[in-house]
C-alpha cells in the first residue's frame, strides 16, 4: 500500500491538467431486503483518481509479475492470481477506514498489498524468502498485515473467522467494521450460513464481500446452484449487487455499508459481479480474457472526463514497472530463511517449551525480527 506521503507525491508530481474533480453517474445496484441502497451519482477528485489508479495498476502489474516466476520455478506452490478484480479490493477499502479489517481467502497478493504490504514483500512471500511478507513461511496463500487477517487456505475459513472477529470488535465497542471476502463457490458451505446466523443474531459489524467471478475452477457456478442471485442468500441479511469492475461502484456500496453498520444496524451482504483471468496460474481451469478489465475501464473513465492526461499516466506506469521489476529481482535473489527459524512461530514468541515423550534435536537459535520494512522498491 502506498503511504500518505507517497501518495501526495504521485498527486503532485502528475497533476498538470486543470480539472479537480469530476462527478459520474453508477452502475444500477440490486437491493434485498434494503428501502434504501448506496447513491447513484458520486464524485472523484483527481488525486483519488490517480491514487487508485496507481493502486490497481500496481496490483495487475505484481501479478504479471507472479506469471515468470511461477514458469520458472521461484515459486513452488499455489498461485491464485487477482488479475481482473483489482477493482474489488481498491474500491472496498476506498470506502472505508484504516482502523476496519479485512480477512480474505488464498487468492489474496492485491488484498495484502493494498492492506500495507509492499510489492516486494508480496512477491518475495510468493518465492518463500526471508524477505517476504510472512518471511518465506507462508507462501502465496497466507499473507498478513496489520489490518489483513489472511489468506485463508481452507475454503470458507475466513468467514466464521471474520465473524468472530466482528464479535470481539462489538464486545469492545469499537467502532469498526470487519470485510469478509469470499467466492461464489464458498456459498453452499454450511459455515458460511451458520456465519450469516450469528451475525445476524448479535448484530455484529461484518460486511460478507462475495467476488462473484463466476467460475468454480473450471466450472460455471451457475451450473452448481439453483439462486445465483448470491446477494439475496443470506435470508434475512439484507443484501446488495453491484458491478465489480467500476471502482466508483464499489466504493460506494462500501461507504453505504459502513454507514450502515456503524449506525448499529447489523451486518451485509455485497455481492461484486467480476471475473478474474483464471484460477490460478498454470493450473486447473482455462485462461479467461475478462470482457471488460477494471484497469482500463478506469484508465478511460479518468482520461474521458480529463481528470488525468495519458502522459501523466505513462508516468505512473514506468514509475510501477520500475517497482514492480525490483522486487521481481529481489523476490529471486533474497536469501532464504535459515533451517532453525521452523521452530519459530510456532506458539507466540516461541517460549523455551518441553513436550511429554519427545525429544527436541535442533535447539532452536534463530531470533526473529518483526520490524522488517522495505521501502517499495
Amino acid at each position: 500500500m502506498l503511504s500518505s506521503s507517497t501518495r501526495r507525491l504521485i498527486f503532485h508530481r502528475f497533476s498538470s491538467s486543470a480539472k479537480q474533480s469530476a462527478k459520474f453517474d453508477l452502475k444500477k445496484f440490486d437491493l434485498y431486503k434494503l428501502a434504501k441502497g448506496p447513491n447513484s451519482t458520486t464524485t472523484l477528485t483527481k488525486e483519488d483518481g490517480l491514487y487508485y489508479y496507481t493502486q490497481m495498476k500496481t496490483c495487475r502489474e505484481m501479478e504479471l509479475a507472479c506469471s515468470p516466476l511461477f514458469r520458472d520455478k521461484y515459486i513452488n506452490a499455489s498461485c491464485h492470481l487477482y488479475s481482473g478484480q483489482e477493482a474489488c479490493a481498491a474500491g472496498i477499502l476506498a470506502g472505508l477506514k484504516y482502523e476496519d479489517k479485512v480477512i480474505g481467502s488464498y487468492r489474496g497478493h492485491a488484498w495484502a498489498h493494498l492492506c500495507g504490504a509492499t510489492v516486494r514483500h508480496v512477491l518475495a512471500e510468493c518465492t518463500g524468502r526471508a524477505s517476504g511478507n510472512v518471511h518465506g513461511k507462508a507462501g502465496s496463500m497466507h499473507m498478513y498485515t496489520d489490518r489483513y487477517f489472511g489468506g485463508n487456505g481452507i475454503l470458507c475459513g475466513q468467514v466464521p473467522n471474520g465473524t468472530g472477529m466482528a464479535l470481539a470488535m462489538k464486545l469492545r465497542k469499537e467502532k469498526n467494521l470487519m470485510v469478509t471476502v469470499f467466492a461464489e463457490g464458498t456459498f453452499n458451505q454450511g459455515q458460511v450460513f451458520e456465519s450469516f446466523n450469528m451475525a445476524k443474531l448479535w448484530d455484529l459489524p461484518v460486511l460478507f464481500v462475495c467476488e462473484n467471478n463466476r467460475y468454480l475452477k473450471s466450472t460455471l457456478s451457475e451450473t452448481l446452484t439453483p439462486n445465483a442471485d448470491y446477494y439475496t442468500r443470506g435470508d434475512y441479511l439484507p443484501g446488495i449487487r453491484c458491478d465489480g469492475i467500476d471502482i466508483l461502484t464499489v466504493r460506494e456500496a462500501a461507504r453505504f455499508a459502513r454507514e450502515y453498520m456503524m449506525a448499529g444496524k447489523g451486518p451485509l451482504l455485497l455481492e461484486l459481479q467480476t471475473e478474474n483471468q483464471g484460477h490460478m496460474e498454470l493450473g486447473t481451469g482455462p485462461t479467461r480474457c475478462p470482457p471488460k478489465d477494471p484497469v482500463i475501464e478506469f484508465q478511460k473513465k479518468l482520461l474521458d472526463s480529463g481528470l488525468a492526461s495519458e502522459d501523466e499516466l505513462k508516468a505512473i506506469d514506468e514509475k510501477i514497472k520500475t517497482i514492480v521489476e525490483s522486487a521481481s529481482n529481489h523476490a529471486k535473489t533474497d536469501p532464504f530463511l535459515p533451517h532453525d527459524a521452523l521452530y519459530t512461530d510456532v506458539f507466540h514468541n516461541t517460549p523455551s517449551h518441553e513436550i511429554r515423550d519427545c525429544v527436541r534435536i535442533v535447539k532452536p537459535k534463530y531470533t526473529e525480527t518483526r520490524q522488517m520494512t522495505f521501502d517499495q522498491e
